[in-house]
């Protein structure tokens, strides 16, 4: 069956010129000729910055406390907020709670929250946190190693940094380090940007304590062993590789507290299966979301794709909205992050439903291994302070 779609050129070709999927003269341009410049700047700018730091000439701040470090290879969507969620957690029962220590969040920073939505495009990952772990302190500054030390004077009970998207961030020491890479579209179509999504190549996992292939389950078992089998080639010896997965929780409103909206109860997600579904995705890879709706046993009737951290407007959401009456969708099914920026406008007739998918991060396979690597990394690092 035809679907609709509604997909800005760039955010919809982008993934399909890197991956060779299209065929058009522009793409075979793009990947043959035309990114081979900005990527050999950028394979040579990383020697450089890799050079510099190897031989000290650029400096590594080490904290007095204890720093974790959850970063990725490649740019695009990996999952990674609700693996800092479980992490902080984790840290937060097993290490920190007691000893009467408290856990803090160091990210490169957001625009100031706007009195409106649309005028921010990059503070959705800030108001998702904010929502999830409202106890969790979170320190949004572009130089990371002041926003920490200053952190630590103002609160003593500080025991341990976690460190958001920190795995390309030398500038501060870390104690343990941990990698995600999605098993949907692992080492970034396996070349440096702009020719591929790398920010660093394979061979830097030697720098991970332990690495987790996030979204496992949407990839066949031959798939998934065979990226496994690289990784382990390219981390250390020592390095456990766990398996996880974004298990889905909930539907949720997107606009709960509307009074004109229909009943905001939290719904099953198996809630999708055979419904005609119009997914809406503003995020770093909607290819896994789409097969997430799909495993659920959606039908899908359509989709709105737009780049991540896109700053949806009212004219967005009376499009989109359009768009899937338009295709007889039940629901239109967006993801918890575009939500926190669709939630300051005006909800739509209700007839198809806005809901949003959300998911909680779990590890599978490996989980003991890594829980135990990187406890007693963690514990090894507060014992020597």
């Amino acid at each position: 069956m035809s679907t609709t779609s509604s997909r800005p050129p760039l955010a919809a070709a982008l993934p399909r010129i890197l991956s060779g999927e299209s065929r058009s003269p522009l793409a075979w341009a793009w990947r043959n000729m035309l990114s081979w410049p900005g990527c050999l700047l950028y394979r040579a700018a990383l020697f450089v910055r890799d050079s510099l730091y190897a031989l000290r000439l650029k400096r590594t701040h080490r904290l007095p406390v204890p720093v974790v470090s959850l970063g990725n290879l490649s740019a695009g969507g990996t999952g990674k907020t609700p693996a800092v969620l479980l992490l902080a957690r984790a840290l937060e029962e097993s290490v920190l709670a007691p000893r009467g220590a408290t856990l803090a969040l160091l990210s490169r920073g957001y625009r100031p929250l706007p009195d409106k939505t649309e005028d921010s495009a990059s503070n959705d990952e800030a108001r998702l946190l904010a929502e999830l772990a409202p106890q969790l302190r979170h320190v949004g500054n572009k130089n990371r190693v002041a926003a920490a030390r200053a952190l630590l004077a103002e609160e003593p009970s500080l025991g341990c940094f976690l460190l958001d998207d920190g795995f390309s961030h030398r500038r501060l020491a870390r104690n343990v380090e941990i990698v995600l890479i999605d098993a949907t579209r692992p080492f970034g179509f396996w070349e440096l940007l702009p020719r591929g999504l790398l920010r660093e190549p394979p061979s830097a996992l030697k720098r991970a304590d332990a690495v987790l292939l996030t979204r496992s389950d949407l990839v066949a078992p031959e798939r998934l062993a065979a990226l496994r089998t690289r990784v382990r080639r390219c981390a250390r010896d020592e390095a456990p590789v766990a398996h996880a997965v974004h298990a889905p929780v909930s539907l949720e409103a997107v606009w709960p507290h509307a009074a004109s909206y229909t009943s905001a109860a939290a719904r099953e997600p198996y809630e999708v299966r055979d419904k005609r579904v119009f997914m809406l995705a503003g995020i770093g890879n909607p290819e896994a979301f789409r097969a997430t709706l799909a495993n659920l046993g959606a039908h899908l009737v359509g989709e709105a794709i737009w780049p991540d951290h896109h700053p949806f407007r009212a004219g967005d959401v009376q499009a989109i909205h359009a768009k899937a009456a338009a295709a007889g969708a039940t629901y239109v099914v967006t993801t918890h992050k575009d939500a926190v920026r669709l939630a300051a406008h005006a909800p739509p007739a209700n007839d198809p439903m806005w809901r949003y998918l959300k998911v909680e991060f779990q590890l599978t396979e490996g989980a003991e291994l890594f829980w135990e690597r990187v406890l007693a990394r963690l514990a090894s690092a507060t014992e020597s302070r």
